[in-house]
């Protein structure tokens, strides 16, 4: 292997032009924006990237600091933002697929030396942090390169995307909340932020990490909320549309 070729932060520097494939990836572009020309329609989401900008700032900081395993003979498992943008964009059609199948396929298909394995599970765990917003992390991978400083999902090798979110979000039935009893007050509106900082004494803290979303910390008394509120609504927007297109 050529080191002359290879960037030591590969993702280091990301352009308003990265940034837009980004959002092509994640939700839709118009047609203009697609080719990077002027945006043609009105509700494209690269329309709105003023109130995204909390979400590229997090894309900033989660990728600036990523560093290839190097090893003689082998290749880096991230050269740039547009592999990174492929990992996603694979992830995202083959949600039935286990981990282990996507990275096989995604990193034979580029052809040439392999990466490091442990490299290749970093820029998955990395693609998923981007598109999902949240940490995870394979079984296999020792603690030491868990870059998120907190315990992270597992999303095992033998194990879809499907499977890794309904393990992650599994769905609780609270029969207090759900049930509707006209003789008691609707809970859900009467509990509000400011009541709780005020009768029970919590502080709140933005997290970018969705898995952690309504967290409490019982010791201090600080419950965590996923603060992208942008991000949910191109999310729901992109869904809405692809259930239209289906019909």
């Amino acid at each position: 292997m050529d080191f002359a070729q290879i960037t030591l932060y590969p993702l280091a520097d990301v352009t308003e032009i990265e940034f837009q494939r980004l959002c092509e990836t994640l939700w839709k572009v118009c047609a203009g924006c697609a080719v990077r020309q002027r945006c043609i329609q009105e509700d494209c989401v690269w329309r709105r990237r003023a109130r995204l900008e909390p979400f590229f700032q997090y894309y900033k900081e989660i990728t600036q600091s990523y560093v290839s395993d190097i090893i003689p003979d082998e290749s880096q498992a991230i050269r740039s933002h547009q592999d990174l943008a492929d990992i996603i964009r694979l992830i995202k059609e083959k949600p039935n697929q286990h981990r282990i199948g996507l990275t096989e396929e995604y990193f034979k298909s580029r052809g040439g030396n392999e990466p490091p394995l442990s490299d290749q599970h970093r820029a998955f765990n990395l693609a998923v942090r981007v598109f999902a917003m949240v940490n995870c992390a394979i079984e296999t991978q020792p603690g030491g390169l868990l870059e998120s400083g907190v315990e992270p999902s597992l999303w095992r090798s033998n194990k879809s995307l499907a499977d890794f979110f309904s393990t992650t979000f599994r769905i609780r039935d609270h029969p207090s909340l759900n049930d509707i009893d006209e003789t008691f007050p609707d809970i859900k509106l009467e509990v509000t932020a400011k009541q709780l900082r005020k009768v029970a004494g919590l502080k709140f803290k933005g997290t970018d990490n969705l898995h952690n979303h309504l967290k409490l910390d019982h010791k201090n008394g600080i419950v965590e909320f996923y603060h992208h509120t942008s991000v949910l609504k191109e999310n729901l927007m992109a869904s809405k549309e692809a259930v239209h297109e289906l019909r």
